[in-house]
């Protein structure tokens, strides 16, 4: 049986950002979202000075601010998976396709 190696390489990259991006990194990211939502909420609020203690009672509102990404971003990823997702017939059809070209030909 032949494999079509591209798929193979193409899900790995996919998992490999996955878990690189988003396990390894989110946290961050949205950490460094909640202080972004922090500091505007502090601003809004007529706050000039940024110090720890000036910005404490700002953080829950950017922490929730933040975490209203997750399930936008949630969201957006699925509906990209749901359009990948209905490439795959007329992908198969093609790779059934070139291997029974590449099979007649040995």
């Amino acid at each position: 049986m032949i494999f079509n190696t591209t798929n193979f390489f193409s899900m790995a990259i996919y998992f490999m950002a996955m878990y690189l991006l988003g396990a390894s990194f989110g946290h961050y990211v949205v950490g460094a979202i909640s202080d972004f939502f922090t500091h505007q909420a502090a601003a809004t609020a007529g706050i000039t000075e940024f110090s720890a203690a000036a910005l404490e009672p700002f953080r829950a509102a950017g922490l929730r601010s933040a975490m209203y990404l997750v399930p936008i971003l949630s969201g957006i990823l699925t509906l990209v998976l749901f359009a990948a997702s209905r490439t795959v017939e007329k992908d198969v059809g093609k790779i059934q396709i070139w291997m029974r070209e590449n099979s007649q030909t040995k």
